[in-house]
């Protein structure tokens, strides 16, 4: 899945302090918006990804850590 730009960003998330891109790959700054105690960012699936999703196949949430947060999925328009 691939990022897609926010209207009204409120804020640029970029790699941790102990990120190596070489050893754990390229990490993308992420736009995200503050509401209403949420950070929300916007993904697009990629074509093959939209196929697999189609064919019934599911989509993960992965969380690193051993405590899971409160999290949200949703299908929308408005970025």
């Amino acid at each position: 899945m691939n990022s897609v730009p926010l209207l009204n960003a409120t804020r640029r998330l970029g790699a941790p302090a102990n990120w190596d891109h070489e050893r754990d790959g390229i990490c993308h700054t992420l736009e995200i918006r503050d509401q209403d105690g949420w950070m929300i960012s916007a993904w697009r699936p990629t074509p093959a990804e939209l196929n697999r999703l189609n064919e019934g196949q599911p989509l993960f949430l992965g969380i690193q850590g051993d405590i899971h947060p409160v999290v949200s999925l949703s299908i929308g328009s408005e970025t």
